[in-house]
């Protein structure tokens, strides 16, 4: 997974616990960063990644994971095969419930809420938790959209210690 990092325009998508497929309870999980130019890897997208499998199993859901899509694009570049991949697979019921972890702080994520909408308006049987480095949030919906601020739980799903 870790090769992903290196070179912007990469990306990966992971499936495991087939079984799980298209039940409610299975989990997809996204996750992105950009490659500063100089450095070796993409930090965010390790952070991110390594911080959602560990929310993973704090959440005791590491049956439950379906999919891992990664994307390691240029901050201003819209190309993200993994997420293209995601939209497909969630419209077509492979997971139930995403995970998307961001570098941002959630208090930070609304501001994004148009960004969400066309990412993610097409994934309106999922439910959807955003993370931070030290929260799991679950998002509410207003039928196929986001909410914004006030769609954000006040009480996170999972803190970590």
């Amino acid at each position: 997974m870790f090769e992903v990092f290196m070179r912007n325009g990469a990306y990966r998508m992971d499936y495991l616990n087939s079984e799980m497929f298209g039940t409610s309870q299975s989990l997809a999980m996204y996750v992105s960063g950009s490659l500063s130019v100089g450095h070796p890897y993409s930090r965010a997208a390790k952070r991110c990644l390594l911080t959602g499998l560990m929310m993973i199993r704090e959440m005791n859901q590491l049956a439950s994971l379906v999919a891992v899509y990664m994307d390691t694009a240029e901050s201003d570049s819209s190309n993200r095969p993994a997420l293209a991949q995601l939209r497909q697979d969630g419209a077509t019921g492979v997971f139930r419930r995403l995970l998307i972890v961001c570098e941002e702080r959630v208090e930070k994520i609304h501001l994004m809420g148009q960004d969400w909408q066309k990412s993610f308006g097409d994934l309106s049987d999922c439910e959807i938790l955003v993370a931070d480095f030290e929260r799991v949030w679950l998002i509410k919906r207003a039928k196929a959209s986001f909410l914004g601020l006030s769609g954000i739980e006040s009480d996170p799903v999972v803190i970590l210690e």
